[in-house]
């Protein structure tokens, strides 16, 4: 990856573009990388999935451990996407909606864990979403998110019917269906 650094991080736009020959990164990925490759990292404004790109790995893009909380304007993900891993962006503070693309099936716990308010489209297709995927630190467990939902509330319903009763209340009046 730090190889080809200038090929997938553009500086003048602040732009990260993970390539859909990259089919997968270890949750390690980053320990590879210079001081200044993270540094470049750390001011994102765009970080780019392109097309193909089917599973985001664990711990993707968790590097509290390098910064503590930072942040990304805009997150682009690939129609092609199917899974989002365990703390994929764990810390990260999303300035703009994320939208989850048709197609996603599966969120798993912390992926999206942040302290700014969140707001997340989630596709019709998901089909498992952890209770602490959208989890955010601060007011309460889901205290700063709104949750934009492109199925029913029937369907809505069966997709946390597993979560716990508290987080399901306090998830109620922060979902607005599409």
């Amino acid at each position: 990856m730090s190889d080809n650094w200038s090929s997938i991080y553009d500086a003048s736009t602040k732009t990260f573009t993970i390539p859909s020959t990259v089919k997968e990164l270890s949750k390690n990925w980053a320990n590879k990388l210079s001081k200044t490759q993270l540094n470049d990292i750390r001011d994102l404004k765009k970080l780019i999935f392109l097309e193909g790109i089917e599973n985001i790995v664990d711990y993707f893009y968790n590097l509290s451990h390098y910064f503590g909380v930072y942040s990304i304007e805009d997150l682009i993900l690939p129609k092609s996407l199917r899974f989002i891993g365990e703390s994929a962006f764990s810390g990260v503070d999303f300035k703009n909606p994320i939208n989850i693309p048709e197609g996603v099936e599966r969120i798993e716990r912390y992926a999206f864990q942040s302290s700014l308010p969140l707001i997340i489209n989630l596709p019709k297709s998901l089909k498992e979403l952890d209770f602490l995927s959208i989890k955010t630190r601060g007011i309460g467990w889901l205290g700063n998110i709104t949750v934009r939902y492109a199925g029913s509330k029937a369907e809505w319903n069966k997709l946390i019917q597993d979560w716990p009763p508290e987080l399901k209340k306090d998830i109620k009046n922060k979902v607005e269906f599409i």
